[in-house]
């Protein structure tokens, strides 16, 4: 039961749009996979709580020592192996991993466009919008790993959500602006939704990962 990460489970950094949100399936695949076995766990010892305190209940009323020391260690044990492992707080980092992970792969579908290679980057970036992009979503994918082995590492003790970040985050995607079509390019139908998206694409990214 104690914390696991599966490098396996998706390959990054991703090489296109379409490649990112194949490789978060397989990611937020493993994260469910991952929480489930814990939430599991979690009823197994709630259950074993309950069976070892109704023994040791029916051992104690019927004065038969052997079983209620048995009804409070089977408890006991499964607690203290619960609190050793930290198994909820281990769900708890799965599970905001998985949720994080769900809303870059949501601003991922939201720019999915062959016409994205048609957009600017943001000024100062030198990408066009789709290399652009995936720098961006890989490295969400990096930080989001960076917090989930930090939360693990720390025998699984949550923590708060970036308030700070998500404020910031938030603040940057009311004053983003759009960025441009490539210059001499005709406007693609979907261009002035691209532009939008792109621009305030880092701002998301942020939204996505402080808020979890």
């Amino acid at each position: 039961m104690r914390p696991q990460l599966d490098s396996s489970k998706g390959t990054f950094p991703a090489t296109s749009i379409p490649n990112f949100i194949t490789q978060a399936d397989i990611r937020i695949s493993g994260y469910t996979k991952a929480w489930k076995r814990l939430e599991a766990y979690e009823w197994q010892v709630a259950t074993t709580n309950f069976g070892g305190g109704a023994i040791a209940v029916a051992g104690a009323v019927a004065q038969s020592t052997p079983w209620a020391l048995g009804g409070a260690a089977t408890a006991g044990v499964a607690t203290m192996y619960s609190s050793f492992y930290g198994t909820e707080r281990q769900n708890d980092a799965f599970t905001k991993a998985s949720q994080a992970t769900k809303c870059l792969r949501a601003l991922a579908e939201n720019i999915k466009s062959p016409n994205l290679k048609l957009v600017d980057a943001p000024e100062g970036w030198e990408d066009d919008g789709e290399s652009y992009s995936i720098r961006l979503l890989n490295n969400g994918i990096s930080r989001i790993d960076d917090t989930l082995f930090s939360r693990l590492r720390k025998r699984a003790v949550s923590t708060e959500p970036d308030f700070a970040s998500l404020q910031a985050s938030l603040t940057r995607a009311m004053t983003s602006k759009p960025t441009s079509i490539k210059a001499g390019v005709a406007p693609p139908p979907d261009g002035a939704r691209l532009s939008a998206a792109v621009g305030r694409l880092e701002s998301d990214i942020g939204i996505c990962i402080s808020a979890n």
